[in-house]
C-alpha cells in the first residue's frame, strides 16, 4: 500500500527530485493503483509546476511532467492538457498529450485531430494511429480503412494493430 506521503512529497518538493526525474515516473506509475490520495490535485499540482522557469527551460521536464498524464490518468485534467497542444511547438510535447488524451478517453479531441494525420512528423502520427484506439468502433475502423491507403512501415503496424 503506498500511502500518501511520497507522492504528496515528491510533487511539493519537485525542484529537490528534478536529477531523478525518470524515476519519479516509474514511482507513480507503480505507486498508481495504491494510491490513497487525491490523483486530481496531484495533477493540478504537476501543471503548475509545468509553467515553472525550470519545467519551461527543459524540454526533457516537460516531456516527462506529460508522460505521468499518459502513466496515471487518474489525474486527468485532459482538458488542460489539450488546450496545450497547439500551445507548445515541442514534437515530443504534443505526442505525449496525444497519449495522454488517449488513455484518458478525450475521443472529441481526438476525433478533431485526425485530421493532421498526414501533415504530422512521423512519430506524432504514430501516436495518433495508436490514440484512435479511444475511438468507438465505427469510427474507428472508418477511419483506419481511409488512413491505411496512405501508410506503410512501422505505420502501417501500428494502424494494423488497432482495427
Amino acid at each position: 500500500m503506498v500511502l500518501q506521503g511520497g507522492v504528496d512529497f515528491i510533487v511539493d518538493n519537485f525542484s529537490d527530485f528534478v536529477p531523478c526525474a525518470a524515476e519519479v515516473g516509474q514511482y507513480f506509475e507503480a505507486a498508481g493503483p495504491n494510491y490513497e490520495g487525491d490523483w486530481k490535485l496531484i495533477g493540478f499540482k504537476l501543471l503548475k509546476i509545468f509553467d515553472s522557469s525550470i519545467v519551461r527551460a527543459s524540454e526533457y521536464l516537460q516531456v516527462m511532467i506529460l508522460s505521468l498524464y499518459e502513466r496515471v490518468n487518474k489525474m486527468n485534467h485532459v482538458q488542460k492538457l489539450t488546450s496545450m497542444y497547439d500551445q507548445t511547438s515541442s514534437i515530443m510535447c504534443k505526442r505525449k498529450i496525444i497519449l495522454a488524451a488517449s488513455k484518458m478517453k478525450s475521443t472529441t479531441w481526438l476525433s478533431a485531430l485526425k485530421s493532421t494525420y498526414k501533415n504530422s512528423d512521423p512519430w506524432s502520427r504514430r501516436a495518433l494511429i495508436y490514440a484512435m484506439r479511444a475511438l468507438p468502433q465505427d469510427e474507428r475502423t472508418f477511419w483506419a480503412r481511409s488512413a491505411s491507403k496512405r501508410t506503410k512501415g512501422l505505420d502501417a503496424l501500428i494502424l494494423s494493430e488497432i482495427r
